[in-house]
Parts: C-alpha cells; structure tokens; sequence
C-alpha cells in the first residue's frame, strides 16, 4: 500500500514564501477593489439624486418645504389611517424617507392597533421613537378588543391629546385594562390637554383616580359621567365637556356646581331625568358660551341652570313644551344674550315659538337650520314668519344643512320666498329693505343631498338682491 500523500509535491521553502506573498498581494488587491466599489456605489447614488431632480421637479425642493407638506397631508387624513400614510410617505423614495425620519413633529401623531389586553403595537413603538420625546397626539384603533392594554399607558408622558374609545368593541365588558400588577394605576400626564375616553357601556374599574394628575387637561370627552370623578379626573379646570352616551339627569346636576371655569358643554344623547329635586336653586355656570344638546330629555337640564354669558346655542329634537318651560324660561331667567343659534329635527311650532321670543329673536346673528317637521300648513306660515319686517332684525347669516332628502329643495324654496317677500314688501313701500343678511350658505349635510339647477339660480339671485355673500356648492 502506497503512503498517505505519496502523489503529492513537496513544496520547498522557498515556494512557501512566494505563495504567501502572492495570497497577501490579493487580499490587498480585494481590500482595495472594496474601497472603489464603495466607492463606485456613493457616486452611483449622488448621479440617482441628480437625475431624480431632472425626472421629478419636486425634488428641488428643499427638505423644510416637505416638512410642510407631510404635516398638511397627516392633518387631514383619518386618524386611523395616520400610520399607514406615515409608512407611505416613507416607501416613496430615499429622499423622502430621511426627511420624514428627521423631522419629530412628524411623528407625533399616530394610531395604537389594539390586537390583545397585553399586546404591544410594534409599530407605535417604532414611531414612538422617532418623536424625540414630543408631545404626541395618540388614537387607538379597537376593531373587536375589549380593553386598553398596559402597554398603552407607557406613552402617556407625551400624550398631548388621545382618542381611546372602545366604543365599537363586541364585548359585554370593557374598561382600561389597568391593575397594579402591571402599571401605576395613577398615570403621570403632564402634557395631557384633551382626551376622550369612550369606554362603551360597562367598565370594570376601581376608584383609583386614574386621570387626577393632567394639570394641562382642559377638554374631556367621555361616554359616562359617573367615571369622571371615579377616575379622578380635575373637573375644576375643564373648559369643554362632552358627554358622549345617556347619562342620568341627577348625576349631571350634582357634576355642575364642579364646572367652575366651564365655557362649552354637549349633550349627544339622551337624559334619564331621573330623580332631581325641582325646587333646588338653578346652578350658576358663570363661564359657559357654548351649549350644544341633541338628545331626548337633553334640554332638561336647563330648568337647574343660570347661563348668564351663554352665546352659542344648538338644540336638535326639542318639543313645544320644553323649548317654552325649559329652554326659554332658562334664557329669560339667566338675561342670556344669544346670538348663534342651531336648531333641527324640530316641529315648524317650537321654531316659531322659539325665534318669536324676546329672548332670543331680537340678539340673534346667526342662524342655522337642519330639517324642520312641517305640516300642510306651516309653509304659508314660515313663508310670512319670514317676510315681516320686524322678525329676527339683526340677523347676519344663516345658513342651511339640507337633510339627503328629496323634499329639501321645496323646503329651501319657502325660506327664499320668505325673504324675496320681504325685499318686496319694502320697495313698493319705496324703501330700501332693512335685513342686515350679510351671508346665505348652504352646507349639505351628506353628498346625496338634492339640489336642483333651479334651486342654486333661487338662492344665488337672492343672493344678488341683497348683495350679500354666501356659499352654495355647484353640484352635489
């Protein structure tokens, strides 16, 4: 048998030394070749640059510029949408992508993707980062999920404003999700200046005053009004209050004598008048302009309130009886000066009663009108409540939120006729018309609203007799 390597050669000294020198000359000869594509590659992508600016004119601009426009393009884009835009706005080029990531005020508006009580939200980690510690405006988006995770709350230092609603989720119980296994139930908000918290219709929680410590928080949207002093939440600061689902009456009453500073405070939904003593003094809300109440039994809650600075006033769905023994009794009793004024969903009756009254007709500036329950009769009537002379005499706009309804375009025509008449009525008295109009808008109210030709030449002449200004969309 031959020995192990009998074929092979045996190499001298000497040849060892020439290989190994020649092996270092290619490691020098690769090093080098390294550096000049590396080389070859940065001047690759300044010429990429170049020509980018030559295909595309919108890259000359400068990065500050960009800025401006991404911020516009995330204002008006759907707050659940915000992440994806942000990763678009980013994919578009590398240009792009280092100008977005070098601006933090970018970032600080985004969504949390609930998936889970204890799930973290990558994403929202990532861009969390790019913020450099901003104050951030954060929504969560809960598609089926019942809580809001610990995780969540991690942020909070930066929460500037935050959108948490579960609202839509498919469960019998919802609520934050917090014990004190997992976090500090007293969250630290110092930058915290509006928050709506829509926790549905049950929440599991302890009075554990959650919210107490938001010295900046000044706006406060929230589904139940018996979490806002269980969550510790500092009532004396609010300034806008908006009570989302049904609340009980009592429960409202005993929270007002807290508003302290209160300017603006909604209703969305209906009152349980529940059990509320009649003959308690009203309570003085001495700062509150704005009052907005849509719900059934809502403007109850006038009859227990003063609302000496009240300015702004919406009411939808009210009744005769209650516009009369609470709504106008409240603006009497408190010597209110209204001058805006929203209304709809209302009978033509409690319309008239309302704008016929001292206490609100003769201050009113701006009017604006939904839909108006009208029987066979009432058209005749608001085409002459309108013609008078002496009906609502400082009015300066009104406008119209036509309903997505066929019957709108007659129901505009009677408010026209109104006001054509009055015109009339004036110059064959050879008198130049005293409305003080200075505009008429016309703002649908959904994009299947109907407006006919006719319609726009009506309101755009009226427009031109009075030589006002106004608003009224080409097509709908």
């Amino acid at each position: 048998m031959a020995p192990p390597n009998s074929g092979a050669q045996t190499l001298t000294a000497a040849d060892v030394l020439l290989l190994r020198q020649e092996a270092e000359a290619i490691d020098e000869t690769i090093t080098a070749l390294k550096a000049q594509l590396v080389q070859l590659e940065d001047r690759q992508k300044a010429i990429q640059d170049k020509l980018s600016t030559l295909t595309f004119p919108v890259q000359t601009l400068p990065a500050e510029i960009f800025c401006h426009i991404f911020r516009a393009t995330l204002s008006s884009t759907d707050p659940r949408k915000v992440n994806a835009m942000l990763l678009s706005i980013t994919a578009v080029c590398q240009r792009w992508r280092r100008i977005a990531i070098a601006d933090p005020n970018l970032w600080t508006t985004t969504c949390y993707f609930l998936q889970g009580r204890d799930h973290f939200d990558p994403v929202f980690s990532h861009f969390l980062e790019r913020t450099q510690g901003l104050p951030i405006t954060v929504h969560v988006d809960a598609r089926e999920e019942s809580w809001l995770p610990p995780p969540l709350f991690t942020s909070c230092r930066q929460w500037k404003e935050a959108s948490l609603s579960l609202a839509g989720a498919n469960a019998i119980k919802i609520g934050l999700g917090l014990d004190s296994a997992s976090i500090d139930n007293i969250l630290d908000l110092p930058h915290l200046t509006k928050l709506t918290l829509d926790l549905g219709f049950y929440m599991e929680y302890q009075e554990d005053q959650t919210f107490s410590n938001a010295p900046l928080l000044r706006d406060l949207a929230i589904g139940d009004a018996v979490l806002i002093s269980g969550l510790g939440f500092p009532v004396h600061q609010l300034q806008k209050l908006t009570l989302l689902h049904t609340l009980s009456l009592s429960d409202l009453v005993a929270l007002l004598p807290q508003l302290v500073v209160l300017e603006d405070l909604t209703l969305c939904d209906e009152c349980d008048e529940g059990d509320v003593q009649s003959t308690q003094p009203p309570v003085e809300m001495p700062c509150l302009t704005t009052l907005r109440l849509s719900g059934y039994h809502s403007h109850t809650i006038m009859a227990y309130v003063l609302l000496p600075r009240l300015r702004n006033l919406e009411l939808s769905d009210l009744d005769g009886v209650t516009a009369e023994s609470d709504v106008l009794e409240c603006l009497s009793r408190s010597s209110a000066n209204v001058s805006s004024l929203s209304i709809a969903d209302t009978e033509y009756s409690t319309f008239s009663t309302l704008l016929n009254s001292p206490a609100i007709g003769g201050a009113l500036r701006d009017l604006t009108i939904g839909s108006l329950q009208m029987g066979p009769s009432d058209n005749a009537a608001l085409v002459a409540l309108f013609s008078r002379a002496d009906f609502l005499p400082n009015i300066e706009s009104l406008m119209f939120v036509p309903p997505p309804v066929a019957s709108f375009s007659s129901f505009l025509h009677t408010f026209l006729d109104g006001l054509a008449q009055r015109v009339a009525d004036a110059s064959l008295r050879g008198l130049a018309h005293e409305i003080k109009l200075q505009r008429l808008l016309v703002q649908p109210s959904a994009p299947a609203t109907s407006l006919r030709a006719e319609d726009l030449r009506a309101v755009r002449d009226l427009q031109q007799r009075l030589n006002i200004h106004g608003h009224v969309p080409d097509k709908y």
